[in-house]
């Protein structure tokens, strides 16, 4: 069976070697196979790029959630693929493009998630797995960490991590805990090498590639016991270990108590993944692709100008260089061809938004002028468009009309608060990976438009309340009395966006309620341990009114971070200068 897999360099990737053996083609920007530019291709100019007398019998497109896709992907001519990733971080946009394909696998959290939305087949496969030639026991190394984990620790989109990952640190005082992020290649292979356990933790319940690439480097793979997949492969205290709230501690503590059992038990997990390679993987997917049939795909039956809107909202939503260039590009044509060009107009707006952040300087009003004024179009014909009426708000805040700017936050709040509905498809501002990003991609799993309206109702008020505090606090900074009331609103109605919880308890600090800001920056602390400046302002705070042990356990804390995350070994010495005043050092 031939298969055209992309976009996938056979070089740098780990998947794009594991297709030896089998007759296939990768197809990227440049070091692949064949070169294919999607931001301004359409795909037959794929297909005319092929070698002669090669076709594949099907295509296989790889994370659709974080690439641009070309005009005419539903016009592919044999059966298609689309290998789903992380789609809790890109739902919104990518699933109506997932109607393009004949087939999506996914997880099986995202098999659930998705197949009530999708008029496609949705099913389980897994997608990760590990290199051998990177994550393989290193004889040479010695395993001198106990207990590892590195990974992505950005407590916006691990929202769940980084409350784990200080229990972790909290065995710093007698485990070599290490605790890294930002190590990639031979160094990431290197370092799970030195370990003796690697915690883990999925994101959607699913294995992950550390799940694979642990136990391939020969350590013990330490994940949690609700995960979905993780007996498909492993057996706990066979193969792996399994944790949860109750005994992660106790867990860590028998396998390190008995050095031998670690060792017989994270071998035998080497030993399961050997036969897991990404090859292995694709053969296995191919032979259940071979009766795909091709068609009907949903997405070819939506009006033109809509399949070109959703492939320009997309490319918006990446992060791909050539975003920008390929969403004008859509959108244009979409406006275009809309029997209602103001619908379109927002997305275009934000275009030229995202283009003046570039800009240089001589450009970067102009740009702004003509965001502001699709946006204002938009929302003249539809002002309803609460999501775009909170972007328009947000611009011309930017610009510094903060008059305008106070206006529109306040309709839009009046709108959110009487229930008003709203399109579903206009694309907020600012829309980066923040923890608003985070829940709106959540909220978006909703099948039903009435109950994803329903969730990002609250999300957009928490928004709007927290924009509304900062042009209180700007009007009057002396006065907090007007942002505490709006934070109070944002954090009620999500907390975590916009860093509200954090900026209420600075507001709290400022109006003279120190118990409420100790109480607001502890909260911050129990959702993210690994927050500096929360840390030291409760640390500030207590020492202040003399609470003598709170400052001697935020201290120890810190100190437990430090020691397994030394790029924070700098806070212990701010924090114990913040305590002096409490005479705290020798509590």
């Amino acid at each position: 069976m031939r298969v055209l897999i992309g976009p996938l360099n056979r070089v740098e990737g780990a998947v794009g070697r594991g297709l030896a053996g089998l007759d296939a083609l990768c197809f990227d920007r440049a070091g692949a196979d064949v070169d294919f530019e999607p931001a301004t291709e359409p795909l037959e100019a794929l297909w005319a790029r092929l070698p002669a007398g090669w076709r594949p019998d099907c295509l296989i497109w790889w994370s659709p959630e974080y690439s641009l896709l070309p005009e005419g992907i539903d016009r592919c001519p044999v059966p298609s693929i689309a290998v789903l990733g992380d789609w809790n971080l890109g739902c919104w946009t990518t699933a109506p493009l997932l109607e393009a394909f004949d087939w999506v696998v996914t997880d099986r959290l995202g098999v659930l998630a998705l197949r009530s939305q999708l008029g496609v087949p949705v099913d389980y496969w897994p997608a990760f797995s590990f290199d051998p030639a990177v994550h393989r026991p290193r004889p040479e190394i010695a395993r001198d960490i106990d207990v590892l984990f590195v990974g992505n620790t950005n407590p916006d989109v691990q929202v769940e991590r980084a409350r784990w990952l200080g229990r972790l640190a909290a065995l710093s005082s007698r485990h070599r805990v290490v605790l890294a992020s930002g190590v990639y290649g031979e160094a990431y292979g290197e370092l799970l090498a030195r370990a003796r356990i690697v915690w883990n933790r999925s994101i959607r319940g699913e294995l992950n590639m550390r799940a694979y690439e642990a136990p391939a480097a020969g350590a013990l793979l330490l994940m949690e016991e609700d995960n979905l997949e993780v007996r498909d492969l492993f057996a706990d205290g066979a193969s792996c270990a399994l944790y949860g709230a109750a005994n992660l501690e106790t867990v860590i503590d028998r396998y390190l108590d008995d050095p031998a059992r670690l060792a017989r038990v994270a071998e035998a997990g080497r030993q399961r993944v050997q036969e897991q390679t990404y090859g292995r993987h694709l053969e296995r997917l191919l032979a259940a692709a071979r009766p795909l049939p091709r068609g009907p795909r949903p997405f070819a039956g939506l009006p033109a100008w809509r399949r070109d809107y959703w492939l320009g909202v997309h490319a918006l939503c990446t992060a791909d260089p050539r975003r920008l260039a390929a969403a004008l590009t859509c959108l244009q044509r979409a406006a275009a061809a809309s029997p209602d060009p103001t619908a379109v107009a927002p997305a275009l707006g934000v275009v030229a938004a995202l283009a003046a952040a570039d800009a240089a300087p001589a450009d970067r009003d102009y740009r702004l002028g003509v965001a502001t004024r699709l946006l204002g179009a938009g929302l003249a014909t539809h002002p309803d468009d609460v999501v775009t009426r909170a972007a328009l708000a947000w611009l011309l805040g930017l610009g510094g009309a903060a008059d305008d700017a106070r206006r529109h936050w306040q309709t839009a709040h009046a709108q959110l608060g009487a229930g008003a509905p709203f399109p579903v498809d206009r694309v907020p501002l600012p829309f980066v990976f923040d923890r608003f990003r985070v829940e709106w991609e959540r909220a978006a799993q909703a099948a039903d438009l009435d109950a994803r309206m329903g969730q990002f109702r609250p999300l957009l008020q928490a928004r709007v309340a927290a924009e509304l505090a900062a042009l209180e606090e700007a009007a009057d900074p002396a006065r907090p009395d007007g942002s505490v009331a709006w934070l109070v609103e944002s954090v009620r109605a999500w907390p975590g966006i916009g860093g509200n919880l954090q900026r209420l308890a600075e507001r709290l600090e400022a109006a003279g309620d120190p118990a409420g800001a100790a109480a607001g920056f502890a909260r911050v602390l129990e959702g993210n341990p690994f927050d500096r400046d929360a840390r030291r302002a409760a640390v500030r705070l207590a020492a202040a009114q003399g609470e003598g042990e709170t400052v001697a356990r935020l201290l120890a804390e810190a100190r437990d971070i430090a020691a397994a995350a030394p790029e924070q070994v700098d806070l212990v010495t701010d924090m114990e200068a913040l305590a002096v005043p409490a005479g705290s050092l020798h509590s």
